[in-house]
This record gives C-alpha cells, structure tokens and sequence, in this order.
C-alpha cells in the first residue's frame, strides 16, 4: 500500500511485529547470559573450591519480578541460619520491646538508694543522646544525704558468648557483655592532631594529650599511661 501524497511505502505489522520478536529475543538472550554468568561464578568461586568441600553450601538466587531463580542449587535444604538470625531477632524487639527498656531498678532504704543494672545496652551509647538513667543517678547524687549502692547480684551470664572467636576480639561488634554496659562496653580511640597534642618539648613529656575519646576518663587513663 502506498502513500498517495508521497508515495513513499507505509509500515506494515509484519515489520512491527519482526521489531517486537527481534527486542524479545534480545531480553532473552541478555537473561541466559546474565544465567551463565552467575553458573560460571558460583561454580568456578564456590562450588568447586576446594576448602568448601566438606562445608555444608548452598545458593540461591530468586527474581521476584520475574518469578523465577536465576540460579538455585541445594536452596531447598536446612541451613544454619547464622547472622541471618539478626532480621527475627530484630523483629521480635520492635514488635515486644516498644520505644524504651528499662534501665535500673532502685529502692530506698533510709538515705541510701540501691540500684540493680538490668543490662541497658543504651546507657552512655552515643546513639541515643537522650540518657533517662544519667540524669537519674546525677539528680539523686546531688543530693548529699544520700548516698548510693550498686547491686550487682542477679547477672550470671559470662562475658563472652559462645562460639565468639579471639580473632574478632577487637571488633567493635564484640563487646564484651556485662550488666551495666556503658558507652556500649567500646571505647572509641582517635590519634589528636599534632596542633593539640601539647608537645612542647619532647625532653619534657608532662600534660601530653595524645589520644582522645568519648569520655575525659578514659582520656587522662590513655594520655597518663604515655608518661610511663
């Protein structure tokens, strides 16, 4: 059929229909390539490795768009769930725990008061700038009538959980455990710039102030040991 004002020949479905199959079969190609590629890597880095030979393995890869695995093997056994234990776990204290915990118990008794930690991991943690428990103890402590008694007789867990490895002893991840945690049992340590280090004369080492962390404490504890 020709255009009769041009006569120039005009697009035909065949044609529309050749480009649609054409793009398809690109997709399609592009989909057994990007297959291939991840065959190729889970077998090559994974699958045939040598020291996971005897490890328990498993790989799976699902499009929920396409509804379909782009690579799947042993995904239908039973694995140990390991960090993945953390998205329940967190779940559970969003759905139970609600927006706070406790923080102490205390009672009175006379002019003492006697407090019992209930491991608040939030006490002095940077994270959370509002410290309910703080300015408890720093109201009551104001006061010097009262005098104030830390009850630590409930806790009977170990410092350390179980299966924790010495290799990651130093990682912010593993803190130890305790009752009372503060600062979230870590101690952040930075190096000073050189302008604030105090270094007058270096046969005169006396008030350096070398490192800097979250608390004034453990500041002087650091910058005292550099004297000895």
């Amino acid at each position: 059929m020709r255009n009769k004002k041009s006569g120039s020949m005009l697009p035909t479905k065949p044609t529309f229909s050749f480009l649609i199959l054409y793009s398809l079969f690109l997709i399609l190609l592009a989909s057994c390539s990007i297959q291939k590629q991840i065959s190729k890597s889970a077998n090559e880095d994974v699958l045939s490795n040598k020291a996971l030979t005897t490890a328990h393995v498993g790989i799976s890869i699902y499009d929920p768009a396409a509804n379909k695995y782009w690579f799947n093997y042993q995904g239908d056994k039973y694995f140990v769930p390991a960090s993945n234990t953390k998205i329940p776990t967190c779940y559970a204290a969003m759905k139970y725990l609600g927006d706070s915990l406790v923080g102490l118990r205390y009672g009175f008794s006379n002019s003492i008061l006697a407090f019992q930690p209930t491991g608040d991991p939030t006490f002095l943690h940077p994270d959370f700038k509002t410290q309910p428990v703080l300015k408890f103890l720093r109201d009551r402590s104001s006061d010097e009538e009262i005098k104030i008694g830390f009850l630590d007789t409930v806790w009977r867990d170990q410092p350390w959980g179980s299966g924790w490895s010495w290799t990651d002893y130093d990682a912010s991840y593993m803190a130890e455990r305790s009752s009372m945690p503060a600062y979230g049992n870590v101690v952040n340590i930075k190096l000073n710039e050189v302008s604030v280090r105090n270094i007058v004369d270096t046969n005169f080492l006396f008030g350096l102030k070398m490192f800097q962390t979250q608390t004034g404490h453990f500041d002087s504890l650091l910058n005292r040991d550099q004297l000895s």
